[in-house]
């Protein structure tokens, strides 16, 4: 899976490091539970709207893991 901060072609902005990608992680992972198609949905909330992080899932799909909640082993 592909989680960016921008889709491909676009660049990602910020107001200095770390920028807007890695503070909207944080607030959207602030008490998350669901799948990380959820979690891509609610970081795009928390981001500003000229930039939308693109999500997208390479080679087989695994359901099991794709539904887990992100970034947990």
């Amino acid at each position: 899976m592909v989680l960016a901060a921008c889709g491909q072609g676009k660049y990602a902005d910020g107001e200095g490091l770390p920028g807007h990608f890695a503070p909207a992680i944080i607030r959207a992972l602030n008490g998350f539970t669901g799948s990380y198609a959820a979690f891509h949905r609610a970081l795009v909330n928390e981001m500003p709207s000229y930039q939308t992080p693109d999500f997208y899932v390479l080679g087989p799909a695994n359901a099991a893991f794709q539904s887990q909640k992100p970034f947990t082993i």
